[in-house]
Parts: C-alpha cells; structure tokens; sequence
C-alpha cells in the first residue's frame, strides 16, 4: 500500500490522502487548498478516472471543496460519509458554487479566470453520495473494508479506520480526519476506534494547550448584560458551520435559564443563508443519534435545538441591508473567518466606533488577522481601504477551538487498543506538525511529518 499526500501536508487545508492499494485506489477527503496555504485546487497528482472511492471525514471546505473538481476530471465512484455529512454537503456546495459566480462577476473584466465548477458538477457530486454509520464496517471490494467512528469535531464528523488484507494478513490504518475537543457543546466526544498498525493524525493545534473550561454561558451571559445595560449591540464573529450553531445553543440555554435580566427576550440576528441551512440540518429530529445527550434533553424538552424566540436570520441582501439600521440592544452573529473579507467587515465598520459595542471574540485568533489586532487593542482599523476608529468594548471568551488541542490529540492516540507503528501527522502548519511529532517520540512513538506530494509505503 503507498499513501500520497496530495494537500494539508506541512499546511492547514487541503485535506486530500491517495492511498493505492494492488487492485483499488481510494482518496481520504478531497479538500479545498485555502489562504497562504494555496498550492492548486484544480490539479491532481492522479487521474481522477482510476480513483474508485472517495471517504469524506466531514463537511468543511478544506476536506471536501474539490469533490466537484474531482468529478469533472472523470471521477465516477462513491463518495462515503455520514448522513448529516451528506445533509451539510449539500448546503456547501452550494455555496461555494454561489461564491465562485460572484467572485467570476467581480473579475469579469481580468483575462485570467481560474477553472470553475458548475451546477451539473454539484449534481453529480451530490448523485454519486452514499451513506454508511458510526461503527458499520461497509465493503469497498474484495478484501477492502472501512469504518466510520464519531470524530467529535461537528456534527456527522468522523476517523476512518481502513481495513484490507495484503499476503494473507489483515492490516488497518486509521485517519484522525479533524478531531474535536472533549465535552464540547452538542457533539459527543470522539469514539474509541478499533487498533491499526499506521495512524495518520491530524495536528492542527497540536503545539497549544487551551482553555480546560467547558462551559462559557455564564460568562457570555454577563458581557450580554453589561452592554444590555448600556443599550449596545454584542457583535460576534464565527463560523457558519459548527460554531455558529453552537453559540445558538448556549444562547438557548441563556434565554432558557434567565441569565440576562437587562433583556430577557434579547433579539439574536444570524446574518448567514449558509448558517441558516445548517441549523435546519442540526433541527433534523432524524440526527438526534448524531447529538450528545444534554443537546438531545434540550431539543426534547423545546421542541427544536436552535430555535428559540426572538431568533431572526438574515438569508437575503435587503435584510442584511434593515439588520445594518437597526439600532437595538441585540445580539448579531456575522459567520466569517476575521481574515479580512466577508460581511463581518461591514459589520465592524458599523459597530467598532461605538463605545456601547461589545465585540466578542472566541478563543485565541491567528496572528495577522482582524481579530488577533483587536485583542492587542489598536486603536484603529484599515478595513477595505476605510479606517475605522476602534471604540467598542474587545471581549475574548475562553472557548475551546473545535478542533482537538494537544492533550485532546495525546489522549485520543493513547486510548487506542493498541499502540500503533507508526504516526503519520498532517492538517497542520510545519512547525506546529514537527513539535507535535518531537512530542511524541518522546512518548516512544514512530511519527512522520510527510511533505505536500510525498509518497510513503506501509
């Protein structure tokens, strides 16, 4: 068996693993090349047309944003996954279909235009889906099996144990795919996987020891009474899929419990068509199995997970456009990366002038991002060639990040049956990959930090 690592190796997306058996040829996610990390999302070190199965670890853009790509160059195969995977794909691709129409308008007039995908490429992609469960070992071929086991990252994410005999002997290799925390909101914690002799591990945060709090809702609640209590709005920036439905839910328990006496029935705004979608994925009462059991009591107990009163999205232009003349006390979440686009941006020019403003920012920021110089209270913003004048309240809340930290990442590879082999690390910048990696040598394991393109036989 050879392994290719064809994207998020000594980078952060990209997600694409070629594994080349005798007789079989599969891809671990087929993810979209993004930020500094770009190298080429339309160029594949293979050809498409011998790949006979795709296994999708979950929905975000870096695992699997190329799948159209991969189905216009002659890709024919299934494409595996979980079921609320297969729900949140859909809305995805969509909207990275949209993206791209606005993007090819705006660079109309530019003589270079970079490959596109198509609607009929978003079809076939979607036509091609096929569904298996957590702990349901599915046949490939002959001698060729997979399971999927809950990663705990969002929802329908999961690890991928890869079983196939080769000389008489059963061998297993097991992809992390993107590992959540422990105890994070919603989700359960990532399962217990069976052994492998090569595991390949994501690494993300591999050099960080984050917050050990669990639960922020009393913390939020106080900053959403403080700037109640001022008459302000509380702006939040966050992604569209994952932590946007988490806030909402912690924001339904704040509501629920009463935490915010200024303003009980305090208005919350999701300016997000892609946000949106998602949340009716996350209602599906057919993914109750797929939630932990806290999530499972509060939608039982409510009626719906993350819907509540006084909750508004905003899916059009002309709503965005009444949301940015609203002045009352609210809550407004702007899904996007900080990195400097999006519609966070408008938002920001907004609010950020005003004293009464509470923006809040989750976790720790990347550096050289809108939200890393917040923190480090400048005074003054350059946003889409306009300074805004810094004036609000910067509010950090210890949220853990949704993908594993490092004792997250040691204690998910030391509950294995067995101790593997080998470790393969990937999904994570150089530096990040090769302290990992020194770690965990130190713990007596054998590990790897494989290069973009580099090709390892097991």
């Amino acid at each position: 068996m050879k392994l290719t690592f064809c994207g998020a190796a000594r980078a952060v997306t990209g997600s694409c693993i070629h594994v080349q058996l005798p007789r079989y040829q599969l891809l671990v996610d087929c993810g979209l090349q993004q930020g500094p990390d770009l190298i080429d999302n339309y160029t594949f070190p293979f050809s498409a047309k011998e790949i006979n199965a795709v296994l999708l670890t979950h929905c975000h853009a870096d695992h699997c944003g190329r799948l159209p790509f991969l189905i216009q160059q002659g890709f024919t195969g299934p494409i595996w996954m979980t079921k609320p995977t297969a729900q949140l794909l859909k809305i995805m691709l969509q909207e990275q279909l949209l993206r791209q129409q606005h993007a090819s308008h705006r660079h109309s007039g530019k003589q270079h235009k970079l490959p596109c995908i198509t609607q009929h490429d978003v079809d076939a992609t979607l036509q091609q889906i096929r569904i298996c469960r957590y702990k349901q070992w599915q046949t490939l071929q002959k001698d060729v099996q997979f399971c999927f086991y809950d990663a705990g990252h969002i929802l329908g994410s999961a690890s991928i144990v890869l079983q196939y005999c080769e000389q008489k002997q059963v061998r297993q290799l097991l992809f992390s795919g993107d590992l959540g925390n422990q105890h994070m909101p919603m989700v359960e914690d990532p399962q217990q996987t069976a052994s492998a002799q090569t595991v390949i591990m994501e690494s993300t945060h591999g050099d960080h020891c984050y917050f050990s709090q669990q639960d922020y809702l009393q913390p939020l609640a106080n900053l959403l009474q403080q700037t109640f209590q001022k008459q302000g709005t509380v702006l939040i920036p966050a992604a569209a899929i994952g932590r946007t439905q988490e806030l909402l839910y912690c924001l339904h328990i704040i509501k629920q419990k009463e935490l915010v006496p200024a303003l009980p029935d305090f208005p919350v705004y999701v300016d997000s068509t892609l946000a949106y979608e998602a949340c009716q994925i996350y209602n599906d009462n057919t993914l109750d199995e797929f939630l932990d059991e806290e999530a499972r009591q509060l939608k039982n107990q409510c009626g719906a997970l993350l819907d509540f009163p006084a909750l508004h999205f905003c899916t059009t232009q002309q709503q965005s456009r009444q949301l940015w003349q609203n002045q009352q006390p609210k809550v407004l979440i702007a899904p996007d990366s900080m990195a400097g686009s999006g519609p966070i941006c408008s938002y920001l020019r907004q609010y950020l002038p005003k004293p009464q403003t509470t923006v809040v920012l989750l976790g720790i920021p990347r550096r050289n991002t809108i939200a890393h110089l917040l923190l480090e209270h400048t005074k003054q913003l350059t946003l889409q060639e306009q300074h805004i004048p810094v004036r609000a309240h910067i509010a950090s809340l210890p949220v853990r990040p949704i993908h594993a930290d490092q004792p997250a990442l040691l204690h998910w590879l030391k509950q294995l049956p067995a101790q593997p082999r080998r470790v393969l690390l990937n999904h994570g910048d150089a530096d990040t990959s090769l302290f990992l990696s020194a770690l965990l040598q130190q713990y007596g394991y054998h590990t790897q930090v494989p290069r973009y393109g580099e090709t390892i036989s097991i």
